[in-house]
């Protein structure tokens, strides 16, 4: 079917949302318009607060009372506007249904997932139990989910991110809806179960001829799946446009600094962050780590890891969750026990099974994942820094506390004075991430962990921090691990690259020999799994025989 032929599946007009906030208004989306035709996927990208979520949102009157929406939100021909909750009831997950970014928020934790499947089923049917419970096990088995009989009976904390994600859209699509909203969904994913859930949504799409709404920040996935794009910031959209258009020839300056922004597997250039040495800062040896189960069974996090961290040098851990990146961060900085081998921190020698197994580590600071949840939301920014320190002259007595020093170490990240008194929710994503990285840097460690400290940042948020963290990184000279499961960001801020699968590092080296000659399988497969910003890149790839 041409272009022109297809069918428009949705069609909204002169779309404006406005919030309550205490007894004024704010206006949160202006005037936007756009729209989506049958087997058509529209991607609407921009930074947090741009108002892509609030759009999609909007769409199933899911903004809740204090929001007021006005308008043309045209579906197969009907306006939903004003929203009418019949109507509405009847349209969600039938004919229009959405997979939500967070999965496990998503789904009710205290029922099994065949039960919630089932539920959803029934609700929009008129199929029996047994009926329901078959048509279930059939959309797991459609969604590829491994063991379907067995996942069917577990609770969703017995699943991965990305198994939770596959009953999501085994959700969504249980009555073949004409529209599937997608919001983020995956975010929070490893690249290679990215790339396996893009794939399953564009096979599912083929099968059933649904239009697809993609809301993401990042632009890899754009190229990935999008037949056009929408960019929004502010509320409003800045152009739209095909794919191939968009990445092209881009027509507006902030288009162009978003595509500038997004970190690409650089395979020419390695060696960014310079070696100072060879001193080792950080030594494992033959390191174990075992987890006990709920049925008192062990889980086996780290099975004999050897490595070395000299001074100066950042070292990127890849892999996919599970992999025991996360683990390794955690005892280098004495927050878990190791049941075998050595972990050596600036000569100081810790032992499996000793008595000093899980000590906490004074020469390490850590850059968490979450800013916002590492931040206490009931202490301003400065007490929040001033306690860090206090709690690191218990061993380095030579630290500064004062008002003058921590006001020193916030304008090195590029944080004003103006935010000492502040609270954590009165800061940007990336402000809170800059009070993280001041904070690793005031007590002057010898090693900082920084665990996925980008991963949830828009894109020209993520190039911002990671070109701060690079500069201090050479200023100061700390060693570094530096722990993510993109190996764009690797090759961006790494000078070797260690990978690791299931408890065990499959390979490590230098970063332009691990980009370039992969010897390990896994490897490759993490390097294939990357989605390149560029669509006609990405087509010619999936078009590739396997």
């Amino acid at each position: 079917m041409s272009d022109a032929a297809r069918e428009t599946v949705l069609s909204v007009r002169d779309l404006s949302i406005d919030f309550l906030a205490g007894r004024t208004r704010k206006s949160i989306v202006r005037t936007l318009s756009f729209d989506i035709a049958q087997r058509e996927t529209l991607a609407i990208v921009g930074e947090s607060g741009s108002g892509k979520s609030v759009t999609a949102l909007s769409l199933l009157g899911l903004l809740g009372p204090r929001a007021t929406v006005s308008g043309e939100i045209d579906f197969l021909g009907r306006n939903l506007l004003p929203y009418d909750f019949h109507h509405l009831t009847k349209l969600r997950g039938n004919e229009v249904s959405i997979i939500f970014q967070e999965p496990m928020s998503a789904l009710n934790p205290v029922y099994k997932v065949g039960q919630q499947l089932t539920d959803v089923i029934r609700n929009h049917t008129q199929l029996s139990v047994d009926q329901a419970r078959e048509h279930a096990m059939e959309l797991l088995r459609k969604v590829r989910l491994p063991t379907p009989k067995t996942k069917f009976a577990q609770y969703p904390f017995e699943l991965s991110g990305g198994q939770l994600q596959r009953v999501m859209i085994a959700m969504a699509i249980a009555c073949r809806p004409r529209l599937l909203i997608a919001d983020e969904p995956t975010t929070a994913l490893d690249v290679t179960v990215q790339a396996q859930i893009l794939d399953l949504l564009r096979e599912l799409q083929s099968e059933m001829g649904m239009s697809i709404l993609f809301i993401t920040h990042d632009f890899g996935v754009v190229a990935d799946i999008a037949d056009r794009v929408l960019v929004m910031r502010n509320g409003e959209k800045v152009e739209s446009g095909t794919a191939v258009d968009l990445f092209t020839d881009p027509k507006e300056d902030y288009t162009r600094e978003l595509l500038s922004a997004v970190p690409s597997l650089d395979r020419r250039v390695g060696n960014r962050a310079v070696q100072t040495g060879t001193d080792t800062v950080l030594q494992f040896r033959s390191v174990g780590v075992t987890f006990a189960g709920r049925r008192g069974d062990g889980i086996r996090a780290l099975d004999g890891i050897d490595l070395s961290i000299h001074r100066g040098e950042v070292v990127a851990l890849v892999g996919e969750s599970g992999s025991g990146k996360s683990t390794v961060g955690n005892v280098a900085a004495g927050l878990v026990r190791i049941d075998g081998g050595q972990v050596v921190l600036d000569g100081t020698v810790r032992q499996g099974n000793g008595a000093d197994a899980s000590r906490h580590s004074p020469g390490v600071s850590m850059v968490f994942q979450d800013a916002n949840a590492s931040l206490n939301p009931r202490m301003r920014i400065g007490a929040t820094l001033r306690a860090a320190l206090k709690w690191a002259r218990r061993s380095k007595p030579e630290l500064e506390t004062s008002d003058e020093y921590i006001k020193r170490i916030m304008a090195e990240v590029g944080l004003g004075a103006d935010l000492f008194n502040r609270f954590p929710h009165e800061l940007s994503g990336g402000q809170k991430q800059r009070v993280g990285i001041a904070r690793a840097l005031s007590v002057k460690p010898s090693l900082v962990v920084a665990d996925e400290p980008t991963s949830a940042l828009d894109v020209s948020v993520q190039k911002t921090v990671l070109d701060l963290f690079g500069k201090l990184q050479r200023e100061h000279g700390f060693a570094c691990i530096f722990i993510t499961h993109d190996l764009s960001l690797a090759s961006n801020i790494s000078s070797r690259v260690v990978v690791m699968y299931r408890g065990r590092i499959v390979e490590q080296g230098p970063t332009r020999r691990i980009l370039t000659a992969p010897s390990d399988p896994y490897t490759r497969a993490l390097l294939d799994s990357i989605p390149q910003p560029d669509p006609v890149l990405q087509r010619a790839r999936r078009t590739q025989p396997a």
